[in-house]
C-alpha cells in the first residue's frame, strides 16, 4: 500500500496570496463604483431633459388653440386636455413660465439636483448644466426665459 506525502500544492493557499487578491479586488470595486455613480447621475438628468422636452410639446399642442402659452407647475396638474397626460418621471420637478403668445420658459430639476432650462425663444434646451436654480439675468436678451423664470424647489 502506498502512502501519499502531502507536498507544498496540496495545503491551500497562504495568507500573503489571499490578500494580494483581497487587494486586487478592492482596487477594481474602487474603479467601478464612481462609474456606476455617474451613469446614474447621466440617467437622472436625461429624466429631467425629457420632462423638459415633453412639456415644451404640450405648450405648443396648447397654443394652437389658444391666444397664449400656459403657466404649468407638474406638482400641480392641469385639467386641461393638452396637459392632463402630462407626469414627471420619479422625483423630478418641471415648471413653464409663460410670456404671452412670444414664447415659454421651462425649468425641469432632476433627483439629483441639477436644472435643466428649455427655452422657446432661444432654440429649445439650453447647453448650460445649471447646479443651482437659474435667475433671469442669466439669459440673453429676448430669451423667453428673462421675463420669468418658474420659480423652483
Amino acid at each position: 500500500m502506498l502512502i501519499r506525502v502531502p507536498d507544498r500544492r496540496d495545503r491551500g493557499f497562504t495568507l500573503i496570496e489571499l490578500l494580494v487578491v483581497i487587494i486586487i479586488i478592492g482596487i477594481l470595486a474602487a474603479i467601478a463604483i464612481p462609474v456606476f455613480l455617474n451613469q446614474r447621475k447621466k440617467g437622472w438628468n436625461a429624466q429631467a431633459k425629457s420632462d423638459a422636452r415633453n412639456l415644451a410639446s404640450m405648450e405648443e399642442a396648447f397654443i394652437v388653440d389658444n391666444a397664449n402659452y400656459l403657466d404649468f407647475d407638474s406638482l400641480v396638474g392641469s385639467t386641461l386636455d393638452e396637459f392632463v397626460g402630462y407626469r414627471d418621471s420619479d422625483q423630478v420637478v418641471t415648471r413653464a413660465k409663460a410670456n404671452g403668445a412670444n414664447g415659454y420658459c421651462i425649468v425641469s430639476k432632476s433627483r439629483g439636483g441639477d436644472y435643466f432650462v428649455y427655452d422657446s425663444q432661444n432654440g429649445g434646451m439650453l447647453a448650460p448644466l445649471y447646479t443651482s436654480a437659474p435667475v433671469a439675468s442669466t439669459f440673453p436678451v429676448g430669451s423667453a426665459c428673462v421675463t420669468g423664470v418658474p420659480v423652483m424647489p
